[in-house]
């Protein structure tokens, strides 16, 4: 970490961290200053997952990285993450999602966030060969091989994310909106909801985790179709 006097008297530090148990850095551009006896601070931060090893039996062969910018605004207690953009993936094939989240510190520290995104498809994201890309089950396994390690971070965080449309097995999903809590337990499901074609509504909940097996799904659906 770095830092040096602002010209308003607070302090900018420039601060990066990086963790091997997930593979993460976290880097942070910030001022900090003291209003009314209390320790403020305001400026950006970015975490990033590099590229990683897929696990065994799974259907690619790598984890595409992904990465989080946000402005970043609080005090000893807690902080408002603004403006966030998260990407997961390359340029050319990523999913792209924007909102807000609050963090909180302490002895359990925890962000809350809301995320969303007009359209991602899915299909592209996974770039999975011809013979197998319409396949739905290989599609969703493949999904969930890459949400596990992706949601391995190093505060618990509870997202809400919403999307209008998801193209998946060259299937068109419709209003797809999802509740999950990542820990360190794994990747929590509250609830998924989503349209698929036939005015079919599916609902979703359970636990996503890894096993020596793989990956493994428990929990309950409920599918209602006309």
């Amino acid at each position: 970490s770095t830092g040096r006097l602002a010209e308003d008297g607070g302090v900018k530090v420039r601060l990066s961290v990086e963790s091997a148990q997930p593979p993460l850095t976290t880097d942070a551009d910030v001022t900090i200053w003291t209003e009314q006896g209390t320790p403020r601070f305001e400026g950006s931060v970015q975490m990033v997952r590099p590229v990683g090893r897929a696990p065994v039996g799974a259907q690619a062969l790598i984890i595409d990285a992904w990465r989080v910018t946000s402005r970043i605004k609080g005090d000893s207690t807690a902080a408002l993450l603004d403006q966030i953009e998260f990407q997961y993936g390359p340029d050319d094939r990523a999913i792209k999602l924007r909102g807000n989240a609050n963090l909180t510190f302490g002895p359990r520290p925890d962000i809350t966030g809301v995320l969303s995104s007009p359209q991602i498809d899915l299909d592209r994201v996974l770039a999975l060969p011809d013979a197998t890309r319409r396949q739905p089950l290989t599609a969703i396994k493949t999904m969930a091989e890459a949400l596990v390690p992706m949601a391995q971070l190093p505060v618990p965080t509870t997202l809400s994310v919403a999307v209008e449309s998801v193209t998946l097995a060259g299937t068109m999903l419709a209003r797809v909106n999802v509740e999950m809590k990542s820990d360190a337990d794994g990747l929590e499901i509250k609830a998924l909801d989503l349209r698929a074609p036939g005015a079919t509504q599916l609902r979703l909940s359970g636990r996503l985790g890894t096993t020596p097996a793989g990956i493994q799904f428990q929990g309950s659906t409920q599918v209602e179709a006309n």
